[in-house]
């Protein structure tokens, strides 16, 4: 389930909303439960104030004759007015806790008010209580209140007053101030939200936009802005840390700018080091085959130089010279192709690597040391038995390889031997062995896992690359 993405301004003003409206609600239900507890203490006030009243109304010596007082015959006064005392309605019991007013048969008194009456009069204390009783101060307020005081004459208790009252002016009082303070709740949260937003979007939000949009706007070459605000508060450190950043970014830019230039100069320099080495090396190899090279260059020349003689006798007929002249012909064709393949054999190549086959390579480069072969009366068996002979690589590379490894191995054999090429692909790397036959006896074939000191194992020293590993110490190879 994919979360809403918030703004840093929305999640505020929410954060800020919810907690505006649980302070104010909270504070509204104190006030609500303060003002409640006003109401009910005034409605107790009131009713103390009517039982001090009612107190010297019915204990007046006035209505009693003599100096007994007559709380039966006191109490009628309260029977002919019954409209000013609403909306308490009254209860008076005589010291015995029989029921004076009102007379028996208009309302009866049951037993729970007969015992809060003679409570108080034992007690001699006024009592309050609440009808139903309520359990906690968040519970709803009761349906009525009940008052009850001892009579005193003389300081004497000649009976008990109660007086009950349903508290439904108070509950209106409350139901008009809940409105009222509803009303100014949600007034003073918008007000507040509003306020807090703008201040937090003036100090907070506008930097942080700020910041992040120079960040993302910052171009390679562009000017360091200075978005510090000269301010040392968070955000002003924030903003001095992203100006060392943006720095340190552009310094390091132009260091690695400097560095990758340099690598690439010297990436030039070793490459063209190491095609001056190869060519050197080439035309090392070709130095050294100059001698058989000439040699077998002054045969033919040697022959058609007889031929030549030949022609400028007049005793030779014309089937004879046209024989000389192809003759001479084949000499000079053989001079022209051991030219050419010197030639092609030293020529700088383009340097690209590519799938080139591997057996005509070696046949080639037996065909340029043929005559050296021939003069150390070498005889060379090539036996080509690799499925693939195709290879990634340099062919005038590869064929310097095969050259240094014929020539090796010429030199490490005695007079009058037979070397043999093997080309194999077991294992992950071609692997070309040379073997030598005489007086020491033949040699095993090598395996890939073998390391022997005839074999060379070209292998890859990275994706473009391959390096060629061998144990023999004369002729190093590329």
């Amino acid at each position: 389930m994919n979360r809403v993405q918030m703004s840093l301004r929305t999640k505020v003003v929410l954060s800020l909303t919810f907690l505006m409206a649980s302070a104010m609600l909270l504070i509204g239900m104190v006030m609500l439960k303060v003002n409640q507890t006003g109401l009910i203490q005034a409605k107790i006030e009131q009713g103390l104030l009517l039982i001090g009243s009612l107190e010297q109304l019915l204990t007046s010596p006035r209505n009693s004759s003599g100096h007994n007082i007559d709380l039966s015959k006191n109490s009628e006064i309260l029977a002919g007015s019954p409209g000013a005392m609403s909306p308490w309605e009254i209860t008076v019991t005589d010291r015995r806790g029989l029921l004076v007013y009102p007379k028996i048969g208009k309302r009866a008194l049951d037993q729970k008010q007969l015992a809060r009456l003679q409570r108080v009069m034992r007690l001699k204390v006024e009592s309050v209580s609440f009808s139903p009783s309520p359990k906690s101060f968040w519970q709803e307020l009761p349906e009525k209140i009940v008052l009850a005081a001892p009579l005193y004459n003389n300081r004497n208790i000649i009976g008990a007053l109660q007086l009950e009252a349903p508290l439904a002016d108070v509950r209106q009082s409350l139901a008009r101030s809940q409105k009222l303070l509803l009303f100014y709740i949600v007034l003073d949260i918008l007000i507040l939200v509003a306020f807090g937003t703008y201040m937090f979007s003036k100090l907070v939000v506008k930097p942080v936009q700020q910041l992040v949009q120079t960040a993302e706007g910052f171009q390679e070459g562009d000017e360091i802005p200075d978005v510090s605000a000269g301010e040392q508060n968070e955000l002003g450190k924030l903003a001095q840390a992203l100006n060392a950043m943006l720095q340190r970014l552009a310094e390091n830019k132009d260091e690695l700018r400097q560095h990758v230039s340099s690598l690439e100069q010297a990436n030039l320099e070793l490459k063209r080091a190491q095609q001056e080495v190869i060519f050197s090396e080439k035309l090392a190899s070709v130095g050294r085959l100059a001698a058989g090279i000439a040699h077998e260059i002054g045969n033919p020349i040697g022959i058609v130089l007889g031929y030549l003689e030949l022609l400028q006798r007049e005793d030779i007929d014309e089937a004879e010279r046209l024989e000389l002249i192809d003759r001479m012909s084949t000499e000079i064709q053989r001079i022209n192709q051991t030219i050419r393949q010197l030639l092609d054999f030293s020529r700088p190549s383009p340097g690209e690597r590519q799938s080139i086959p591997v057996h005509p390579l070696i046949q080639e480069t037996l065909t340029v040391l043929e005559h050296e072969f021939r003069k150390q009366k070498i005889e060379v068996v090539l036996e080509l038995k690799a499925e693939s002979d195709t290879v990634f690589a340099k062919a005038d590379q590869l064929k310097q390889v095969f050259l240094n490894l014929m020539v090796n191995a010429a030199d490490a054999m005695e007079a009058t031997n037979e070397t043999t090429s093997r080309r194999s692909t077991e294992g992950p790397y071609p692997v070309f062995c040379g073997e030598e036959s005489g007086e020491k006896g033949p040699w095993q074939q090598a395996s890939a896992s073998e390391h022997r000191s005839d074999c060379s194992r070209l292998q890859p020293s990275s994706a473009n690359s391959w390096n060629h590993r061998r144990s023999l110490d004369r002729n190093p190879v590329c």
